[in-house]
């Protein structure tokens, strides 16, 4: 008879707390390997692992599927920011030449530079970047803005550390006052991204899971999003919202 314990085949899944609730899977309860591992899979879950752990359990294990839920692991959560490790999952995997689901190393390291992977989709949102030192320009930057308010402003920081807020400001003087304290008070701000708002209809294409030809993607029609928040009996079906798989 088959020994189904040798025979079972083993699934990574690697999560942060950055971008997931993994206090079930913490406490093993909602999500734990023994709910949903059974006779076939067996299941493994890192949660914010460092470079040796991540490391040692692709050494020790051999997993027939691999999915990173994220590129980063979390070190130290601050007041108002992650410090994150300094490596990136995707990486390592590709240096052990190990197939995963998800974005490729180069695609993510776009995707981490949010001014660039705006202007990469086409997407059309307004924006600008404001440094530290930048200091004649930065009111010419802004009063160019004015007309897409209001303006999203997200702080980009040095060392491996991330923000966990944004601020929104519906004046160009409000966003200046917010630019100001940021620099003043928070030294580890390097620059700080400004989008406006767009009002045009766009079309939308994010591929969110999988690797082609096996990719899936979200179609999502911004022209209706206000409709959806006014009217709640408006259906999916009539907002054109769909999941498409590709093969």
């Amino acid at each position: 008879m088959r020994d189904l314990e040798n025979s079972k085949r083993k699934v990574l899944i690697v999560f942060s707390k950055t971008n997931s609730d993994t206090s079930q899977l913490e406490s093993n309860e909602g999500y734990g390997t023994n709910l949903i591992s059974n006779e076939y899979l067996e299941f493994d879950f890192l949660v914010d692992p460092s470079r040796d752990a991540l490391e040692l359990s692709l050494q020790d294990n051999v997993y027939s599927c691999i999915i990173p839920c994220t590129s980063h692991s979390l070190r130290v959560e601050l007041n108002d920011k992650y410090m994150m490790y300094d490596f990136n999952i995707l990486r390592v995997l590709n240096n052990r030449e190990l197939d995963y689901c998800g974005n490729t190393y180069l695609k993510d390291i776009m995707l981490a530079d949010q001014s660039a992977c705006l202007l990469q989709s086409k997407i059309g949102i307004p924006q600008k970047i404001i440094t530290r030192y930048q200091n004649s320009s930065r009111q010419s930057n802004l009063k160019s803005l004015k007309n897409h308010l209001p303006l999203l402003l997200t702080p980009s920081y040095s060392k491996m550390v991330v923000s966990r807020h944004y601020w929104q400001a519906d004046s160009v003087e409000t966003a200046e006052r917010i630019i100001s304290d940021l620099f003043e008070k928070d030294e580890l701000v390097d620059e700080i991204l400004v989008c406006g708002h767009t009002r045009c209809d766009t079309r939308i294409i994010v591929t969110i899971i999988g690797n082609p030809p096996l990719s899936v993607e979200f179609v999502y029609d911004t022209s209706l999003n206000a409709a959806l928040k006014n009217d709640e009996s408006i259906s999916v079906r009539q907002c054109r919202h769909k999941i498409d798989a590709v093969t």
